[in-house]
């Protein structure tokens, strides 16, 4: 929609309901934007659509896995973004992050809001979330900043597993 810039080492974007099973990235994966107001990237799946049910099993990510933007930037071993859905849930099954997760907002100025969302797992999470038998052994990293002296302003939100959870969530055996 002009708006986003979306990376994933398997798929960028998915907009239906989907599983995606015994898949991995090792590769270097950045969603880079200078001028979009978001930026999504992750091992797996960068973004993905709101109300559809979501099934990863048995995925990893070595890879080094970074976003960033304008605005708001959310990394994550596995995705990047989960979009919401009241109804759906987001499963998580033996999977697993080992690289390196960093997200990064930065402008020119101090005017307008600035927001990172990082996570060894998932960057930033709208949807019903579950996590089962997985793990973080990646760093993971959140940057917000402007100007040319990269002066420190803004939202920053890192988790080993989840950035940020917005909606009901599961973590076990994890």
């Amino acid at each position: 929609n002009g708006s986003k810039s979306i990376s994933g080492g398997i798929v960028g974007y998915i907009g239906s309901s989907t599983s995606i099973t015994d898949c991995y990235n090792s590769g270097a994966i950045s969603a880079t934007s200078i001028s979009y107001n978001t930026s999504y990237s992750g091992g797996i799946v960068g973004s993905t659509a709101n109300y559809f049910t979501m099934n990863i099993n048995n995925c990893y990510n070595t890879g080094t896995i970074s976003s960033s933007s304008v605005e708001r930037s959310m990394s994550g071993g596995i995705f990047g973004s989960v979009g919401s859905g009241s109804s759906k849930v987001t499963t998580l099954t033996k999977c697993h992050n080992s690289g390196t997760i960093t997200a990064t907002a930065h402008t020119s100025s101090s005017s307008g809001s600035r927001a990172s969302y990082s996570g060894g797992l998932v960057g930033f999470n709208n949807n019903k979330l579950s996590i089962t038998y997985s793990y973080n052994r990646g760093a993971v990293r959140a940057y917000s900043h402007y100007g040319s002296n990269n002066t420190a302003d803004g939202t920053c939100v890192v988790g080993g597993l989840i950035g940020q959870l917005n909606t009901n969530g599961t973590i076990s055996n994890s």
